[in-house]
């Protein structure tokens, strides 16, 4: 099948039900696409890679994630078909194969406000599953990040690519208190001015059962990206951070300037950096997990945020001491909270 396109007054997704991925996503008022499109997508060349990086583009749900010894990177749900049901107004889709034994079924749909809500329900199955959404965006010259109070910042003992890491590895530490390779301190604050990076740190909500959001403001396209979770079954938000840190084709060394904003957990292997208890979802029964996306313009003189509340469907972003802060129109209930 085909992409599935789901027209809303509040923007444009397109959907491809053979490998579940939201390959496009456009959300109003801003006229352009949000997602990040991989170089290689576009040509024409065999590639030896799991499915969801051959066309590695918008976002995908990923379950397992991670590398495992039952299912390719990232996951079946994002390495394999989905069956499309009529729906009114969204787009709901049931994952053709089981994961883990469990039934696995996704729902687009558009909020009131210039969102998109994606929810999935996970029935039945056995053992621990760490899910994770991974929408990735791209800098637009000076890009900054806030986030939602985190309990700390953790990174892997070994970097993804050897020499590449622009942290330094196995730390688990405030996120103001983070450094990188070379011993000296490395905020979080904004997209790293560091060449040849291929990094991945994982920050851990410190509410675990609330309103998880990052924020991205990019100067050059004077936007603001909102990503919004319920932090319960969704406890950490992954950065993985792509800047020509890969020269192994079909990367070769021009996957540049990319942010992946990495909700849910991280693999098994690393389930360690999490609290106990959190390292993954524990299957049986039925989950649920609930995450939004966002593009607003950029209010004029921001450079990030400081909180974001939900309360009364109202959606609330305060910004820089002093700015007045923009109210949105959005369900808790479509957030699960």
């Amino acid at each position: 099948m085909s992409e599935i396109i789901l027209n809303s007054p509040h923007g444009t997704a397109r959907f491809e039900p053979t490998c579940g991925r939201l390959s496009f996503l456009r959300l109003a008022p801003r006229a352009e696409g949000l997602l990040h499109t991989a170089p290689w997508v576009f040509e024409d060349r065999t590639l030896d890679l799991p499915l969801v990086e051959q066309g590695l583009a918008g976002d995908f749900f990923c379950a397992p994630f991670g590398a495992s010894s039952h299912a390719p990177l990232h996951g079946w749900t994002a390495n394999s078909a989905w069956r499309v049901r009529p729906s009114t107004g969204a787009l709901t889709a049931r994952l053709k194969r089981q994961v883990q034994g469990a039934r696995i079924t996704k729902t687009l749909a558009f909020a009131s406000a210039p969102a998109l809500i994606q929810t999935h329900i996970i029935e039945d199955g056995s053992g621990p599953l760490p899910v994770a959404h991974h929408p990735m965006v791209r800098a637009a010259g000076r890009t900054w990040l806030s986030f939602s109070p985190k309990a700390y910042a953790a990174t892997l003992p070994d970097p993804l690519e050897l020499g590449r890491n622009w942290l330094a590895p196995g730390q688990k530490a405030p996120l103001d208190g983070l450094l990188d390779r070379n011993g000296a301190p490395a905020a979080l604050d904004a997209y790293p001015d560091v060449p040849k990076v291929e990094e991945f740190v994982v920050l851990v909500e410190a509410d675990p059962e609330g309103l998880g959001w990052t924020a991205v403001l990019r100067e050059g396209r004077d936007d603001m990206i909102l990503v919004l979770k319920n932090t319960a079954n969704l406890p950490a938000t992954m950065l993985w951070i792509s800047n020509g840190g890969r020269d192994a084709p079909p990367w070769d060394g021009r996957h540049v300037g990319v942010l992946g904003i990495e909700d849910g957990h991280p693999p098994l292997a690393h389930g360690d950096l999490m609290p106990p208890g959190r390292a993954a979802l524990s299957l049986g029964g039925q989950l649920t997990t609930h995450h939004a996306l966002l593009h607003l313009p950029r209010p004029k003189g921001w450079t990030h945020v400081n909180d974001i509340t939900l309360a009364d469907d109202t959606l609330r972003v305060e910004g820089p001491l002093g700015a007045s802060p923009l109210s949105l129109p959005l369900s808790a209930a479509a957030l699960g909270l």
